[in-house]
């Protein structure tokens, strides 16, 4: 027969068998691979954006932007802290909210009799009464004194902030001290002055389980099953009002980052808006509130007309009993400090049907959508006497998180609890080809995060698999090329490309106790790199291991056996080198061997490849495994011939 031409078409299907796709010459499997113009080659590299040290906690929200004077800024909010990244300067600052158990720049707590401690221990408790805080909360101590029968000094506990690491009682907390008591051990002595942030979060969500939980058919008889989220994972949403930001913690207060006196010297962290006069542009406790609700589950900011809209409100301002998570709220215009709508303002609120919570929320072309757990919304700015208004787009397509949901030129693409979608002015189901991989093995949280890679049209939704707590796998859609493909990247937010020159993404290694940003004391494992993508070949510095597989190709009706004696590869943009296998079998159900002489490798020169293999199917998979390692592969050419029926 001689050489054959072996064109396989873009993207990766899972939906079909292995033999199924062979014939139709489709890819079946891949990680660290992307499909351009057509073809498969592996993806970018990544080098850290910040050096210095970790991020604590796990990223679940992030914005760039610019401030007036040209400064380059990333906000990031995790489940533990809440940074501000001066890219110009490279600085990672601490911007998390203070709380004192209430809100915003409140007084910190002074006490008397504030530490106990135990020979030979690091463990002090500290008396603190009220303090509101729960374990894995940040405090810190200033103003020490009067310490008796201790070891410890007051620069012990005034040189870093401490993790809270046990809440005895609801006047006590545990703190561990850098080293163990040497004195006699404290009795509730001494004075002291605490600061503590505000509780963000779990690093992941607890779904519910029970006896006839989940749909019919769900698992096996007998076992638990898993039914909607029961408690959700620390979440942010953050957007910009002008240059500064507006960031709400999920089901919590919504607070304001003021960039230009960030850029003065102040030292104020998010300030909640509740304590923030827009009048005067001042910091007041409780100036506004009666005038805006103290609980959302995420905001956005309404482009061009600058109203502040918060999702999942109490109907009832500074009622927190009224919390409902179908209420939508937006303040005046230019004054997002005040919700009561008046005669004379746009201020107002609405009430959206069809589902049991607002789930997403994005800008898109001249309105902004709006997604329950069941339905989305439109909701656009039509002037008084209404400001907004509201119609129901679609129905039984809901988001499955609040960072789900992307808009590329006017059109939205999002995951839903079963499938994805779009919406161009009508909403559309998404074929995907990999559906049944994905979400047969999903853990369907709100952690799942879709991130826009506009160079190269994907938009990737990161999500963790049934078994894990973190987010552990991607699949990527191709909106230019519609194509899908799969791999095991794992990114808890990501920016697309513009105000950096690369997208900055963030991982999190629930593990590590790498040197974080700040120095806490006591601080427990988990940390988050911020990384800038599509930077180099490699992973910061390591190799990638990327691969590709197809699927079965045949001799005519898969009658015969196939001989393969030669092959000649085609690969462009190619640097290292890449190990070639011709994987070989008789029957669909039998595992898959290598050819004899293989694997091959390949590199820019390698014009042919003689080889020896035989079955009644083949297929050819690529890997790459060294620094530096970069390809693109096109078509390929075997020399194949039938050989027999045995």
């Amino acid at each position: 027969m001689g050489l054959a031409r072996f064109e396989f078409k873009p993207g990766i299907d899972k939906q079909l068998t292995e033999t199924g796709a062979g014939e139709l010459k489709e890819f079946v499997d891949c990680d660290f691979v992307r499909f351009r113009y057509g073809l498969p080659e592996k993806i970018g590299g990544w080098v850290k954006a910040y050096t210095a040290n970790a991020l604590i906690g796990a990223p679940r929200a992030q914005k760039s932007y610019t401030s007036n004077s040209a400064v380059k800024f990333d906000a990031i909010g995790t489940n533990k802290k809440f940074y501000i990244f001066d890219a110009t300067n490279g600085t990672m600052n601490d911007e998390t909210p203070q709380s004192k158990g209430t809100r915003g720049k409140a007084a910190a707590i002074t006490t008397v009799g504030a530490f106990t401690s135990t020979t030979s221990s690091a463990t002090v408790t500290c008396t603190c009464a009220a303090h509101g805080a729960s374990v894995g909360d940040f405090v810190t101590i200033s103003a020490v004194s009067s310490l008796s029968s201790t070891g410890y000094s007051a620069s012990d506990f005034t040189d870093n902030p401490f993790e809270i690491l046990a809440v005895p009682t609801a006047g006590t907390f545990n703190i561990t001290m850098a080293s163990v008591e040497t004195g006699g051990g404290m009795s509730t002595t001494g004075t002291a002055t605490f600061t503590i942030q505000i509780t963000i979060g779990n690093y992941t969500s607890s779904l519910g389980f029970g006896w006839g939980a989940g749909p019919w058919g769900d698992s096996t008889w007998g076992s638990p099953r898993p039914t909607s989220v029961d408690i959700d994972a620390g979440n942010w949403s953050i957007d910009n009002y002008g240059e500064d930001v507006v960031a709400t913690i999920y089901n919590g207060g919504t607070y304001y980052f003021d960039t230009s006196a960030f850029e003065g010297g102040g030292t104020d962290p998010l300030i909640n808006l509740i304590d923030y006069n827009t009048g005067t542009d001042a910091y007041s406790l409780n100036v506004n509130s009666t005038t805006m609700p103290s609980t959302a589950r995420f905001s956005i900011i309404s482009t061009p007309d600058r109203h502040l809209i918060l999702f999942g409100t109490e109907t009832t301002i500074g009622t927190a009993a009224t919390q409902d998570p179908m209420f939508v709220s937006w303040s005046d215009q230019e004054s997002i400090g005040n919700f009561v709508p008046t005669q004379t303002n746009t201020a107002g609120s609405q009430k959206l049907s069809d589902g049991a919570e607002i789930r997403s929320a994005i800008r898109s072309r001249g309105q902004i959508l709006i997604w329950t757990d069941t339905a989305m919304h439109t909701m656009q700015f039509i002037g008084p006497p209404f400001t907004f208004g509201f119609q129901q787009a679609g129905r039984q397509c809901g988001c499955v998180g609040q960072h789900a949901a992307v808009d590329i030129n006017g059109v939205a693409y999002w995951m839903s609890n079963t499938g994805f979608y779009k919406y161009d002015g009508s909403v559309k189901g998404l074929p995907c080809s990999v559906q049944d991989y994905i979400f047969d093995d999903i853990r369907l949280v709100p952690e799942i995060y879709a991130g826009v890679n506009s160079d190269f049209h994907e938009i990737t939704w990161f999500y963790p698999t049934s078994t894990s707590d973190i987010i552990d796998r991607c699949v990527t859609y191709n909106y230019l090329e519609d194509v899908w493909y799969n791999g095991t990247l794992a990114r808890t937010t990501w920016v697309d490309r513009g105000v950096f020159n690369f997208p900055y993404a963030t991982n999190f290694l629930p593990t590590s106790t790498a040197t974080a940003t700040p120095t806490v004391q006591g601080v427990t494992p988990g940390r988050s790199f911020l990384y800038a993508q599509e930077n180099g070949d490699d992973d910061d510095g390591s190799a990638i291991t990327a691969n590709l597989t197809s699927g079965d190709f045949m001799m005519e009706s898969g009658e015969n056996l196939i001989s393969v004696s030669r092959f000649i590869p085609d690969f462009k943009n190619m640097t290292g080198t890449v190990s070639f296998t011709i994987q070989l079998r008789n029957y669909p159900a039998e595992t898959k061997t290598g050819s004899r002489l293989g694997p091959f490798t390949l590199t820019p020169t390698t014009n042919k490849i003689d080889c020896r293999a035989r079955a009644r199917q083949g297929a050819i998979k690529i890997e790459s495994s060294a620094t530096g390692d970069a390809w693109r592969f096109g078509t390929l050419r075997l020399d194949i011939q039938a050989s027999g029926l045995r």
